[in-house]
């Protein structure tokens, strides 16, 4: 009996730190400034910037999006069919930790985690569509 009770006990330890091995990396935790992380469809970390003008740079375009016009009268509902191109995540120092999903084939970006409105889908022009598709040379300028 106290071999099978130490068996169970060593099988059960081994599946504990298979597991904690398996665990996919958390997110490094943010600086104490404003951050972007930027992710490619495949959810792979390929940007990260707290430069200020950067950050500015990615606020201003989304405010456009918000502010424009929109001839339809309401913001698009994300077809099945679209594809997510990019993941960008805002985390700020004041606590927000929003998201924003830019769709490949349609000129879209859905907001979710935002203060005050929670999710929203918008309506992208195509200079700003671009721009967002082009994360390493729009938000660092090159």
């Amino acid at each position: 009996m106290k071999k099978n009770i130490w068996k169970i006990t060593m099988v059960l330890f081994v599946l504990l730190i298979a597991a904690g091995c398996g665990r996919k990396k958390e997110e490094p935790k943010p600086p104490p400034k404003d951050v972007i992380y930027v992710y490619d469809n495949k959810e792979q970390l390929i940007l990260e910037t707290t430069d200020k003008e950067d950050l500015d740079r990615i606020v201003e375009l989304v405010s456009e999006s918000v502010e424009k016009e929109n001839p339809s009268g309401a913001y698009s509902e994300i077809p099945e069919d679209g594809e997510i191109q990019y993941h960008y995540k805002a985390i700020t120092t004041r606590g927000v930790n929003a998201d924003m999903y830019i769709y490949s084939n349609y000129p879209l970006a859905r907001l979710e985690n935002v203060p005050i409105v929670s999710s929203v889908n918008l309506e992208l022009d195509k200079e700003q569509h671009e721009k967002l598709l082009d994360p390493e040379s729009y938000i660092q300028g090159e």
